[in-house]
């Protein structure tokens, strides 16, 4: 069991009332904890908020509480079901005895109980999102060689971001929200909310779109091409009550699935592509190197693959030895850049620039055989897969909404309608998003990756240790390379891309 003390999770043996729920405690005394050795530690007084949990069930758990703690932000603490909702004492400090034996070396300090490979799984799995789904499309924008090299330099220059959060946080602790105030003030946070929030509307957005097009594409072969408004309103009529439920972690067990679908996704689409160029060949129009007119495109939409910067300060959080975290980080981003690499790759040597694909998003599922049936149980199974990930990815953005649209009412039934409400027009409102950018989602993904991916993983990271850390020349030269290029590749990518958009009378 954990028990959460002033932003601390430490193991206890008692306060286990009910295991999988939660309950806050006030004014608590006394408690019995485990330190890292195994032996029992008084906890320091104070009031508390107690978070009982199961163990048996953690690892389900954990998968949905990365969000629940997105970019380090505490959005479970915002709940209609919880019974007490009083602040923590600010003043309060552990004592010098509670640090040593407990490790305790900031208030927001976690005791994590992930391995170095649960930690690897976690981020592998963080990143591998839908969009990457549209990267055959990007290498048609961008050419094979470039797309791998692009692929491999903002890999290299995320880790660089992300460390440098990492470094930040570490000595003056909070979200990233909390180091953009410290920076930046008011202004500052509201800013980089607004970006984490939009980030995760552009995921959502894609994760429509590919329901969307998935539903077309298994109705046609039914002798039925439904119209893609329509496959919007299912999607919307089912998607709704998932997003509507406050506690994520009840969805825990549909992540399971949705986990072992992508996989499924993933090695089918690579396979199926194997089988094509095996059979006919590659395709005879390809760029093998680079296509100066669109390349750009392409560094947009990596930097919006790679920015998830909000998942790495949980998962850090959660891993027992933290120490090891950065090369677990370098670890499992080149994970994800091979598997990128491999993933554009292969699908755009075996179907090139493919006219359904074009048309339909950029999804290379519609590049498939779709008589065969196991394309088409790959595409419902895909569809199986986005669905109540929709409803994680959307977690984020609500409740950073609803936290400045309702954050300082008092609990009601009008309060929790009103949420209601919100959560129905924001689910609708990125399902008609959906609707509208279908076609050229490989552009808006571009966009997307340009106003908010890159600078939340290049630009803001930077400035914020160069107001708050940086102390010798080599710190700042670090962190206005980092601006320097999150600024130039963002600016360069959308004016490009808004210059394609209007071309096709699109915008």
């Amino acid at each position: 069991y954990q028990r959460r003390v002033h932003g601390d999770y430490r193991f206890i043996n008692q306060m286990a009332n009910e295991a999988g729920h939660y309950k806050s405690e006030g004014n608590v005394q006394e408690m019995l904890l485990v330190g890292e050795d195994g032996k029992a530690i008084e906890a320091p007084k104070g009031r508390a908020t107690v978070g009982v949990r199961n163990p048996k069930n953690k690892k389900v758990r954990y998968e949905v509480e990365i969000y629940k703690a997105f970019a380090g932000c505490d959005f479970e603490n915002d709940s209609e079901n919880e019974e007490d909702k009083q602040p923590l004492n600010p003043n309060f400090e552990p004592s010098p005895e509670y640090k040593e034996q407990t490790g305790v070396i900031a208030r927001n300090t976690v005791a994590g109980v992930n391995s170095f490979a649960q930690t690897y799984f976690f981020l592998v799995k963080g990143f591998l999102g839908s969009g990457m789904l549209t990267l055959p499309l990007g290498f048609c924008n961008g050419g094979a060689a470039f797309c791998v090299g692009c692929l491999m330099v903002v890999c290299a220059i995320s880790i660089m971001g992300m460390n440098t959060v990492l470094t930040t946080r570490q000595n003056i602790g909070g979200s990233f929200s909390d180091l953009a105030k410290a920076a930046l003030g008011s202004t500052g946070k509201a800013i980089v909310d607004i970006s984490i929030a939009l980030c995760q509307v552009g995921h959502g957005t894609v994760y429509i779109i590919f329901i969307t097009q998935n539903f077309k594409a298994i109705t046609a072969i039914w002798g039925w091409e439904c119209p893609l408004w329509i496959s919007a309103i299912g999607c919307f009529v089912i998607i709704l009550p998932l997003v509507l439920v406050r506690d994520v972690s009840s969805l825990g067990s549909l992540m399971i699935l949705a986990t072992v679908c992508t996989f499924w996704t993933i090695f089918a689409v690579i396979g199926f592509s194997g089988i094509q160029i095996n059979q006919a060949g590659i395709y005879s129009k390809i760029d093998l190197f680079v296509k100066p007119d669109t390349c750009l495109i392409f560094l947009g939409m990596s930097s919006f693959l790679y920015g998830k910067i909000g998942l790495i300060i949980p998962i850090r959080d959660i891993m027992k030895e933290k120490q090891h975290f950065r090369s677990c980080l370098s670890l499992s981003l080149w994970t994800i850049c091979g598997i990128f690499s491999i993933f554009g790759l292969i699908p755009y040597l075996a179907y090139g620039a493919n006219e359904k694909v074009k048309n339909g998003g950029g999804m290379i599922t519609l590049a498939l055989d779709q008589s065969n049936p196991l394309v088409q149980g790959t595409e419902l199974v895909f569809v199986l897969a986005l669905i109540p990930s929709f409803a994680l990815m959307i977690y984020v953005p609500v409740k950073i909404w609803e936290k400045a649209l309702y954050g300082d009412w008092a609990r009601s039934w009008k309060r929790t309608w009103l949420k209601n409400l919100w959560r129905t027009l924001a689910v609708a409102g990125i399902a008609y998003l959906a609707v509208a950018t279908g076609k050229t989602f490989d552009k808006v993904m571009a966009i997307f990756g340009s106003l908010f991916g890159g600078p939340l993983t290049f630009i803001w990271p930077a400035v914020f240790h160069l107001i708050l850390m940086a102390k010798d020349a080599t710190d700042r030269i670090k962190d206005y390379f980092l601006i320097c290029f999150g600024v130039l590749s963002s600016s360069f990518t959308l004016y490009l891309t808004i210059l394609k958009l209007m071309k096709a009378q699109l915008i």
